[in-house]
């Protein structure tokens, strides 16, 4: 092999290796275009989400406020709201139980456990 055909062969493994460089730096440049579209939009969603976990907290102390005012205003109605709704609680509880206590009494396999 010559000289001349070693140069060639050099300059031409140089040509391709800098078509690569251009074709590797440019999809670089376009993921990192994409990446920084990316982090613009998690930030703007993150800040949306930020203000509505702020509204949503500022409405529920809103209305924790308001509980509490009727609260210390009608303090009997208020005795008698929790107590319905206590018993109310306990009636439900009781009635499911019972239902499934008489269901397993007609189905003695689902008393079964595998």
């Amino acid at each position: 092999m010559s000289s001349d055909d070693i140069r060639n062969t050099l300059e031409t493994q140089v040509e391709d290796l800098r078509k690569q460089l251009k074709h590797i730096t440019s999809t670089l440049s376009e993921q990192g275009l994409n990446l920084d579209e990316l982090r613009e939009g998690a930030e703007e969603g993150l800040h949306g989400v930020g203000r509505s976990a702020q509204r949503a907290v500022r409405h529920a102390q809103d209305e924790a406020e308001a509980v509490f005012d009727v609260a210390r205003k009608a303090p009997a109605a208020t005795t008698t709201a929790l107590t319905i709704a206590g018993a109310l609680g306990f009636l439900v509880g009781y009635l499911v139980a019972t239902s499934q206590h008489e269901d397993s009494k007609h189905h003695p396999w689902r008393r079964l456990k595998l």
